[in-house]
């Protein structure tokens, strides 16, 4: 018997207006608290800051996927994509009152502040709310998702433990099928959970024992894999494809592009424009703090190795930085020089 896949997921399309409508009133309700802090009253210039920021909020949330399924996503993701899409709201709404003489005097920069804290606030109590809420119902087995993993791989194991750890997402295992079953290609741990074959899983999927598939096989396995998203293509079922990287060392990976076409950085610079900057700031205010509070302990550690022995205070050396680029590090010395040696 088919299993049910969920209220939410059958009303996917009422849910997503009834966000947006969420998102409209707290915008609203924000922009009316600020006009009370800042003793203002509502106009027409006022209706139309609100128009605004509602079609502005609304173009960032889409892009940014807010309306769309959240359940793997983690909380802070989910929060800290709020709050870039509000921002960039707000920025696309300070722009529009530059140019216009009607909203110039409303849409100070201070109202503007006090808008945006306040419906960042209100729009983040409001998805937490949801969140746990969700997740509340999920634990009892409301609106829950079961899933199959193809492949009995390291990815597969690490997979499967994802969902175990995470029971907020909704999504409990059904499952794990392979067609290989060998003791050296699959790990004990994950054999526990081996009901099937591959046959097996799209005979499932196509009868609707499992909501969304996770093809999880080696980079190796690409006709494989393309079998089975073709099998899958006549079922009701979401297939997902993860991809087989924890081969490599991902600490510092990230998810880019070329022209459409997805790309994933193993070794890359870790720095971004922004990044970069922030950084560069900090390297610079902070140092100067920091020098100014250890100044005294360095020249008395300088006066003692220059008393002590023969040779330069400062140790210089060149090493490799950021792109390969030469830089030279200087650093008290610690060791003996040929000079103090032959004194």
């Amino acid at each position: 018997m088919p299993l049910q896949t969920g209220t939410l997921s059958s009303h996917s399309k009422l849910f997503d207006f009834l966000s947006r409508m969420t998102d409209i009133g707290i915008l609203g309700l924000t922009l009316w608290l600020a006009h009370m802090v800042d003793n203002r009253n509502w106009g027409d210039a006022s209706t139309m800051l609100f128009l605004f920021s509602l079609l502005y909020f609304q173009l960032t949330a889409s892009a940014a996927g807010l309306y769309e399924s959240q359940r793997s996503v983690s909380t802070r993701q989910y929060l800290g994509s709020t709050l870039a899409a509000l921002l960039t709201a707000f920025m696309l709404i300070a722009m529009t009152a530059a140019l216009s003489n009607r909203l110039h005097n409303l849409a100070d920069r201070q109202t503007l502040l006090e808008w945006l804290l306040i419906s960042a606030v209100a729009l983040c109590l409001w998805r937490l709310l949801t969140r746990q809420l969700l997740s509340m119902a999920r634990s009892i087995g409301f609106n829950t998702r079961t899933v199959g993993i193809a492949g009995s791989g390291e990815t597969s194991l690490k997979l499967a433990q994802k969902f175990e750890q995470n029971p907020w997402m909704g999504l409990q295992l059904g499952g794990i099928y392979d067609n290989r079953t060998g003791m050296d290609y699959a790990p004990d741990a994950t054999l526990k959970g081996l009901v099937g074959d591959f046959s097996q899983l799209i005979a499932d999927a196509r009868s609707g024992k499992i909501n969304h598939v996770y093809i999880a096989l080696p980079m190796n396995e690409e006709a494989r894999v393309r079998e089975l998203v073709e099998a899958l293509s006549d079922s009701a079922t979401s297939v997902f494809i993860i991809p087989d990287m924890f081969t490599f060392e991902l600490m510092n990976s990230r998810q880019t592009s070329i022209d459409g076409i997805p790309a994933i950085s193993i070794y890359d610079s870790p720095f971004t424009f922004s990044d970069a900057v922030l950084k560069r700031g900090f390297d610079i205010f902070g140092s100067l703090g920091i020098l100014f509070v250890i100044a005294i302990p360095m020249l008395v550690i300088a006066a003692a190795i220059k008393l002590t022995s023969a040779g330069p205070v400062i140790f210089r050396q060149n090493r490799y930085g950021l792109d390969g680029k030469p830089i030279e590090v200087w650093k008290f010395r610690t060791m003996n020089t040929m000079d103090s040696k032959a004194n």
